[in-house]
């Protein structure tokens, strides 16, 4: 059950970090 939760909680952050990198990246772009 643990392996499970931090299998999802794995998931769960690189999901938010693939969100804030194309959001940093996009927001780079837009500088240019």
């Amino acid at each position: 059950m643990e392996y499970v939760l931090v299998q999802v909680l794995i998931q769960v952050l690189s999901a938010v970090l693939i969100a804030l990198a194309t959001a940093a990246i996009r927001r780079v772009f837009a500088w240019l």
